[in-house]
Formats: structure tokens, sequence, C-alpha cells
């Protein structure tokens, strides 16, 4: 998970949720770009096991922040 300075105001927050959001998904598609066949196979199943844990965590905080 990318490291972001987070602001205490909840509102704030989910912002930069969504931000984080956006990020994860673009870090995916960069890890597999130019990839092609085999290679693009291995890394794809654990760029996206770590894509998954991303939002997994990205969403409990959003689910804190909003009850």
């Amino acid at each position: 998970m990318s490291s972001y300075a987070t602001s205490d105001d909840p509102a704030v927050r989910l912002a930069e949720l969504d931000v984080a959001v956006t990020d994860a998904w673009m870090d995916y598609r960069l890890a597999l770009r130019d990839l092609e066949g085999r290679a693009y196979d291995q890394a794809e199943t654990e760029a996206w096991d770590h894509l998954q844990t991303e939002l997994e965590q990205l969403e409990a905080e959003r689910r804190s922040l909003v009850g």
C-alpha cells in the first residue's frame, strides 16, 4: 500500500482514499504494461493479489470512517 499523509478530517480522508484506489489500479496496470505471454501471466497473478489486498485495506478504512 502506498504511503500518504492523511487528514484528520473524515471528508478529506475519504477523498484521499478515492485517490489511493485510483493509484492502486494504476500501479496494477503499470506492473503489467509491456508484458506478454508467460511473463504477463506470472506477473498478473502477483499484481492482482497485491491490488486486492490494497483495495481491501482501503475499503476497511473507508468503512471505519463512514460507520
